[in-house]
């Protein structure tokens, strides 16, 4: 939401049952992107110059935010989700190797702490993350077609049931209901 400056965005808690709204963040600093933990606090953001990037990071909402990481326009280092104990994050990054992999980044340093999937050939383009599991479901990687690596047969088994019922298409989940259990395909 823009209130204040025409130039950057910044962070409101909207209560869409009563419509109040309450600002989370005055973004002084042009953030552009930002993560949220499992419990909706404000707890990454990402600042770009339009070519590089760099990373900060809070432990909660009170504190201020510190650099964790700077990017050059080589580099990738994409936060994507916080593990369900909010400790760590899922992410993509590219930093010490040929492609891309699907990964678990200490938020603090901004290290890569384990590489949880990786394609030699191709980069890892994203992951798909449960918010009611609180879950990585999948690397996504696009070979002569869009391909997943999964971390969940209960996801896994969706596209299995979904592929046959919709044979030699492309699918994706475009959205889903909170309860995982309605889905949107295209």
């Amino acid at each position: 939401m823009n209130k204040r400056d025409p130039q950057v965005f910044d962070v409101y808690r909207v209560n869409t049952a009563n419509g109040s709204v309450d600002m989370v963040l005055e973004n002084t600093k042009k953030y552009a992107n930002y993560l949220v933990d499992n419990k909706g606090q404000l707890r990454m953001a990402i600042a770009s110059d339009g070519v590089n990037n760099t990373i900060y990071y809070r432990d909660n909402e009170k504190a201020e935010f510190k650099k964790v990481k700077s990017l050059n326009f080589k580099e990738t280092l994409s936060p994507m989700a916080f593990d369900k104990e909010n400790k760590n994050i899922y992410g993509v990054s590219n930093l010490g190797r040929d492609t891309a992999a699907a990964v678990v980044l200490n938020p603090k340093t901004g290290k890569v702490q384990k590489t949880l999937f990786q394609n030699a050939q191709n980069d890892v383009s994203g992951v798909i993350y449960s918010r009611k599991r609180k879950e990585l479901v999948a690397a996504v990687y696009i070979d002569s077609s869009v391909q997943r690596h999964f971390f969940s047969s209960y996801y896994k088994q969706i596209f299995a049931d979904l592929s046959s019922k919709i044979p030699h298409r492309e699918l994706s989940l475009s959205s889903a209901t909170k309860g995982e259990d309605i889905f949107v395909v295209s």
